[in-house]
């Protein structure tokens, strides 16, 4: 095959990844707490907000230990797209299996057994799925830095956003007017459309295969152990990530069934939240070339708290399209966030160590973040209710605004690291 020919084939690939991948995470992240609201009840039908927290907990901690290794594994040996296959195909029969507790004859279990195999499939999902997005993050950086640039990460990035979009949309719809099944727990639905794509997955990264199997290589950790300023950013994403995996991702689903009527309002709010995020990704190079990661960073700051603030006034009586424009300021927030977060990276990462560095980065922004997020979210949910949750995200995002621009700063190569 020509080299040209090649590279578009490995492209289209590696956009058609993001897509399906997406698919996945649209499926499962926005609408999981929601899952265990309904599944997680005691005898008068309450839900166990302390066992979802529990859950919403550890998920991260699992999370950790499949980020790392499979990190440090695809930098040694430089197999980031076969084990992006072999966990894709890991994590379908754990999805099934979690799909399978909102089941009438799991209901029936005493809350103690549900929540163990709850618990238990879940944790396995998460330490399957969660490393793919950093490993597909890292294999396209890997491709763009070959054979063009990382500031075209967005065009590839746009086609995730495009999936998570399309299906959050397709699914509440699918939810509110097709299913008509009392005997399970609807969201079970959700589990089992993302086992199906996990399969899908599966045969994508088998297309991406190159046909030359790469040699492994020696990890310089000496780069990392001397990148100091790349561990003072690890702490800003770690407070971040709170805000944006915690409250914006973990617990958003939770408070947006308190303050909607129906599924195809929550899979619209989730849908059109990334509307935005098109332009953004598409422009992403325009955008870095012109703004820089720095005020990208602090833009996307600013505009996450206005967005939590207008979130914490919702209530089931605000009119829907207020709740619309509300939402439609996720999109620029989280995508001028992201890309800086990402050239950032890229630009400390040493060249052999470019999954380490994203999957570091994932460990400390989703997974020790997302740990702690999903205890403290779950602590003032428990005890003050969701809508003081996304009034503590506004204040804690224009803190770190603050924090960001005073303290997190590289003084001594300005012009190679924009931060």
């Amino acid at each position: 095959m020509p080299v040209n020919e090649q590279i578009q084939k490995e492209a289209f690939v590696l956009k058609q990844s993001y897509f399906v991948l997406f698919f996945v995470m649209g499926l499962v992240a926005p609408f999981a707490s929601i899952f265990f609201k309904h599944v997680l009840v005691d005898d008068m039908g309450n839900p166990a907000d302390g066992k979802i927290k529990i859950i919403m907990t550890a998920v991260p901690l699992v999370a950790f230990l499949g980020n790392i290794v499979t990190g440090i594994i695809s930098d040694k040996l430089q197999l980031g797209r076969r084990i992006v296959t072999i966990l894709c195909g890991l994590s379908v029969f754990p999805a099934i299996v979690v799909g399978m507790v909102g089941e009438s004859f799991f209901m029936d279990l005493p809350l103690t057994n549900r929540f163990y195999i709850l618990a238990f499939s879940f944790l396995l999902y998460n330490l399957f799925a969660q490393p793919i997005n950093p490993l597909l993050d890292s294999e396209t950086l890997g491709f763009l830095n070959r054979h063009s640039h990382r500031s075209k990460y967005g065009r590839f990035r746009f086609w995730g956003t495009l999936g998570w979009a399309v299906i959050t949309v397709s699914i509440g719809a699918f939810l509110t007017y097709v299913v008509r099944d009392s005997s399970r727990v609807i969201y079970s639905y959700n589990f089992y459309f993302a086992a199906f794509f996990f399969a899908l997955l599966v045969v994508l990264s088998f297309l991406s295969r190159s046909e030359a199997r790469p040699q492994p290589v020696k990890i310089p950790w000496g780069h990392l152990r001397k990148d100091r300023s790349f561990f003072a950013f690890l702490f800003f994403i770690f407070c971040t990530g709170i805000i944006n995996n915690g409250i914006s991702m973990q617990y958003m689903g939770y408070y947006l069934e308190d303050v909607t009527n129906t599924p195809f309002e929550i899979g619209m709010m989730f849908g059109f939240w990334t509307v935005l995020e098109f332009p953004v990704m598409l422009k992403g190079e325009w955008l870095m070339k012109n703004l820089g990661n720095r005020k990208l960073m602090i833009m996307g700051l600013l505009l996450t708290s206005l967005k939590l603030y207008l979130f914490s006034l919702f209530t089931n009586e605000t009119p829907f399209v207020y709740k619309f424009l509300a939402v439609l300021i996720h999109g620029p927030a989280f995508s001028f966030y992201f890309l800086a977060l990402i050239d950032y990276v890229d630009h400390r990462a040493h060249r052999q160590m470019r999954a380490t560095y994203m999957s570091i980065t994932t460990i400390v922004r989703s997974t020790l973040a997302g740990a702690a997020g999903g205890w403290v979210c779950g602590e003032i949910i428990e005890h003050h209710g969701a809508r003081q949750l996304m009034s503590v995200g506004a204040v804690g995002a224009l803190v770190m605004t603050v924090y960001f621009i005073l303290l997190v700063k590289d003084s001594t190569d300005e012009k190679k690291f924009d931060f």
